[in-house]
């Protein structure tokens, strides 16, 4: 239905709070396309949904930050961003980030409501707004950390007391950003796992690509 690819897609979005750390490149680009390849079938199966729709046109807009986010890392490691530069880019690369990101999943999530809505899905819908106000509280964390960092590089002379708050909520940003991935993965996972097409209740199970994914780290478990 579409779920299985958007839940891939999205899983390669952490590359945007790994860039941070400059672990890896970000290469979150791959997981935009293979997004837009799931809202693609959503969109088809559910025409009606216009969140759905919006959430595939906020898709397109998440990939074009990505093709940037990455554009910006290969330069900074090719040493084509100066040091009094980098300071000012990566906070508004992060609130650019957390914006499109943000809008996206709240789309998608108001698609995920409705549809829950129409299944008889009421546990799951109730879980996609609480899922949207966390992700509204990610939002505000991370646009904070990104002004108080900006303020701390033009400002003159900011205070010591400023400069930790300023770099302890940057930490939490930075955290908050992983736990609310895996929180909004899982919230996909369950869209995969519990709403199927209409007609399609008693029809034997097929395996697609998400579960022969799950079974083979299963495997590899044991």
């Amino acid at each position: 239905m579409g779920f299985g690819l958007t839940f891939i897609g999205y899983f390669f979005l952490i590359f945007f709070p790994l860039s941070r750390i400059d672990v890896l490149p970000n290469i979150a680009i791959i997981g935009c396309i293979v997004i837009l390849l799931g809202l693609k079938k959503l969109t088809n199966y559910c025409s009606d949904n216009r969140a759905f729709s919006l959430a595939k046109l906020l898709g397109v807009v998440l990939t074009a930050v990505s093709i940037v986010a990455l554009m910006l890392d290969i330069a900074a490691i090719d040493n084509l961003i100066g040091e009094e530069l980098f300071p000012v880019l990566a906070p508004i690369a992060n609130a650019i980030y957390a914006l499109v990101i943000t809008a996206f999943t709240g789309a998608l999530f108001v698609g995920v409501y409705r549809l829950s809505g129409e299944v008889e899905l009421p546990k799951l819908a109730k879980r996609s707004v609480f899922m949207l106000s966390v992700n509204v509280a990610y939002l505000v964390a991370e646009l904070a950390s990104s002004v108080c960092s900006l303020v701390r590089t033009f400002g003159t002379q900011p205070g010591e007391t400023f400069t930790v708050v300023t770099g302890y909520l940057g930490i939490i940003a930075f955290i908050f950003a992983y736990i609310i991935l895996f929180l909004n993965l899982s919230l996909i996972f369950s869209c995969y796992a519990r709403i199927c097409l209409e007609g399609d209740e008693d029809m034997p199970f097929e395996t697609d690509m998400l579960d022969k994914i799950v079974a083979w780290t299963k495997r590899n478990k044991k």
